[in-house]
């Protein structure tokens, strides 16, 4: 099964850099849409737009509508849960008695656990009870290999300037405990720090994506081609065997 990956897209309007930002999804989608096969789902881990505008969710929402997968989303900290939701209707949905978007897609290999990492108060992660309580009672659930999605990673990004990125320990150690109970979880695919960058967190291949906003890259792991567009392709393996290759969003001969 294969899932493709966009990350930190920041869509803006009356910025410095919108053309170039919407030229870089417009890309990333229109590569995604030449691949065969295709993927299973197309995933945006977060920062679809800048400043979570309504007029920046109608240009991202713009293209990536245009994708021949299915797609869906979590919000990241520029993000405006109500505002991307109603941009996106399909493509998130809303966990119960909370504005939280975090839910789950069940797909014939493979259980996808999305979860709304962002806090109302920082820039950095947040978990609270009610977001962990679901997390541990569907990865309970699970029965075949898990795949989770998060905007904020949850481990140590050792080549960023300030590695952790949550508000507090406590939660990110909770949910290390939760994972620690449930074996079936096969990999962890976050955004967040605008660089790409892959571990092993409580047993599980981990990575964050690179920003899809050029502009906004950090870190020189993409060397000469830093300032490419590019989406992430993973396959997952019925047996939870998980492959990950970062995608250059070639233009179209």
């Amino acid at each position: 099964m294969l899932i493709a990956q966009i990350s930190d897209s920041h869509i803006s309007h009356q910025g410095p850099f919108d053309s170039e930002r919407i030229a870089a999804l417009g890309a990333c989608v229109d590569h995604i849409n030449r691949l065969d096969p295709q993927p299973a789902l197309v995933v945006h881990t977060g920062d679809v737009v800048h400043n979570g505008t309504e007029i920046e969710y109608e240009m991202a929402a713009e293209h990536l509508n245009r994708l021949e997968a299915d797609l869906w989303v979590i919000p990241g900290n520029k993000d405006h849960r109500a505002r991307l939701q109603e941009a996106l209707p399909e493509a998130c949905s809303v966990l119960n008695g909370s504005s939280y978007l975090q839910y789950v897609v069940d797909l014939p290999t493979a259980r996808l656990i999305f979860l709304d990492t962002s806090s109302s108060e920082t820039n950095k992660g947040r978990f609270c009870e009610k977001r962990l309580a679901h997390f541990d009672q569907e990865l309970s659930k699970a029965t075949k290999p898990v795949v989770l999605f998060m905007h904020h990673p949850p481990f140590e990004v050792t080549t960023a300037p300030e590695p952790f990125q949550f508000e507090a320990r406590e939660p990110v150690e909770k949910l290390e405990k939760v994972l620690a109970k449930h074996p079936p979880l096969v990999g962890i695919f976050a955004g967040h720090m605008h660089r790409h960058f892959e571990t092993t967190w409580a047993g599980v291949p981990a990575l964050t994506m690179t920003a899809g906003a050029i502009d906004l890259r950090k870190g020189s792991e993409l060397g000469a081609l830093q300032t490419e567009p590019y989406f992430c392709l993973t396959d997952v393996s019925p047996e939870g065997t998980v492959a990950t290759t970062l995608m250059r969003a070639a233009p179209q001969d």
